[in-house]
């Protein structure tokens, strides 16, 4: 299994101007170590994540990544979400000051680092919709903001207050906004197959009422034989 540290030049933070996606390929690097929930990586990842120099200057590439591309920004956000929410990570206790530290980084002065965050996923969603985008990227996204925004206010004390607990209810309400309308879409797909194999079976059923009765009981003069 290929892990990457900081050691290697395709995440350092450095190197960004001249590699395609770094902070992609460095947040799915870090997904990737996480899901082998193997201690030794995870608590070395960890402590990268709390690095000034690697993890937290990742953490501001990100919050400060604009929506140009809709697609490009979901690349980049997407793991990241999935992986500073990540169970791995959440349950690294050796660890446990350097993940508040993360955390602490990702809150911003009041609020201002997630609060960009939030406001680049709910823009991205507006692009998406807009495009009349059915990406499941699009449903992904809101989960991991929620689920990501849940573990801000859990563990800061002041992320209780505004203005984070107005940003938790702006993702809650997308989510379940987005959740709505692919269900209507699926009850409305449904209902219109449904409604063609009504047709194509009424359509049998009207061919077989046509047929002579002297057919279907194979009298060739129509009449009932005993």
């Amino acid at each position: 299994m290929l892990l990457l540290t900081h050691h290697d030049p395709l995440i350092s933070p450095h190197r960004c101007s001249s590699l395609a996606s770094p902070v992609s390929a460095f947040w799915t690097s870090t997904l990737r170590i996480l899901d082998t929930h193997h201690n030794d990586y995870v608590e070395a990842r960890v402590r990268d994540l709390a690095d000034e120099n690697i993890g937290l200057l990742f953490i501001d590439r990100v919050a400060d990544s604009e929506v140009v591309d809709p697609q490009a920004f979901v690349s980049q956000v997407i793991p990241f979400l999935d992986a500073i929410s990540h169970p791995a990570l959440l349950r690294c206790a050796p660890c446990e000051s350097k993940i508040q530290q993360i955390y602490n980084h990702l809150c911003g002065r009041r609020g201002s680092r997630i609060t960009r965050l939030v406001d680049g996923v709910l823009s991205c969603v507006d692009s998406m919709e807009r495009q009349n985008d059915a990406n499941p990227a699009k449903m992904r996204l809101l989960e991991l903001a929620t689920r990501t925004l849940s573990e801000v206010v859990r563990r800061l004390p002041e992320a209780r207050h505004a203005p984070f607990v107005p940003l938790l209810e702006r993702i809650e309400v997308r989510l379940v906004s987005s959740l709505y309308v692919l269900e209507q879409n699926s009850v409305s797909q449904n209902s219109g197959s449904q409604n063609n194999g009504s047709q194509n079976s009424g359509s049998q059923d009207d061919g077989s009422m046509d047929t002579p009765v002297g057919l279907q009981t194979g009298d060739s003069e129509g009449r009932h034989t005993c």
